[in-house]
């Protein structure tokens, strides 16, 4: 079941969803989609919807894009897949400007260096992998024994990567050894996604910075980088969160299993 809406100029949002098309089938919307001559990406400001015009389609993956980043110009943009490729694209004309190859296993994340001309790619084949951004080669590969990486950022100060495991571990790599610096653990699932927070005028190397790490277990935790403690973790109030259910009757397993899912704690008493 699918549904389509179009419209050029701004509206509120019950006037969004009163203009929805009729229901369609995916054969119709298909052959509606292929009759525009150009797509159009559904925007919000503040109350508003308008629709902007699609600037340029880059194809090329053969498998689900992973994660992008653009180079410190703006020029440049990576893409990683499944199909084991990072792609560098020119957006001003849409070419594909190289090819690198060399992981064996999903492509998961890329960074670019401070200065652009080092990408970082992390992979489920247990490696980061740093290449020359002028002529597509590897310059190192960092072997994770923390399992599958998902996850990879460059420090601002140019100097330690970042990555996230599938073991749910955080480590920090030296760039120009290789060496795993620190290892920390905290999250209780993979973790999707590292970020360094900018340098400071005060901290130009980056002494003291903080790592942001979000994470499958819903959380999202804030590292000092310096002593590896973590500083905060963030997350959302689930629905039963902190709901003591200790000697409660009457519960299934499934019932428990979902209600400590959405936050209750405690033991039921089984009948």
């Amino acid at each position: 079941m699918y549904w389509m809406a179009i419209n050029r100029e701004p509206m509120t949002l019950l006037e969004f969803k009163e203009d929805l098309l009729t229901q369609k089938s995916s054969g119709e919307l298909l052959g509606a989609l292929r009759a525009l001559q150009r797509r159009s990406l559904i925007e919000k400001t503040s109350m508003q919807f308008t629709q902007q015009p699609v600037v340029k389609v880059l194809r090329g993956h053969l498998g689900v894009i992973w994660s992008m980043a653009f180079g410190c110009n703006g020029n440049i943009l990576a893409s990683c897949s499944l199909d084991k490729t990072v792609r560098l694209w020119d957006v001003r004309d849409g070419s594909c400007l190289k090819i690198l190859h060399g992981h064996v296993d999903q492509v998961t994340a890329v960074s670019f260096s401070p200065q652009g001309n080092v990408l970082a790619s992390s992979s489920l084949d247990h490696t980061i992998k740093l290449w020359n951004v002028e002529t597509g080669e590897v310059l190192k590969t960092l072997a994770s024994s923390a399992g599958r990486l998902w996850s990879v950022a460059w420090n601002p100060n140019g100097k330690t990567l970042a990555s996230g495991s599938e073991n749910s571990e955080i480590r920090l790599w030296d760039v120009s050894t290789g060496e795993c610096l620190k290892n920390w653990r905290g999250h209780s699932r993979r973790i999707y996604a590292v970020a360094f927070s900018p340098v400071s005028a005060a901290s130009p190397e980056g002494i003291g910075a903080t790592v942001a790490s979000s994470s499958e277990d819903e959380t999202v935790k804030l590292w000092n980088l310096t002593t590896g403690d973590c500083l905060k973790t963030l997350h959302t109030q689930r629905l039963y969160e902190a709901m003591n259910i200790t000697g409660a009757m009457g519960l299934t397993q499934a019932q428990t299993v979902t209600l400590k899912a959405l936050g209750a704690v405690g033991d039921i008493i089984q009948m």
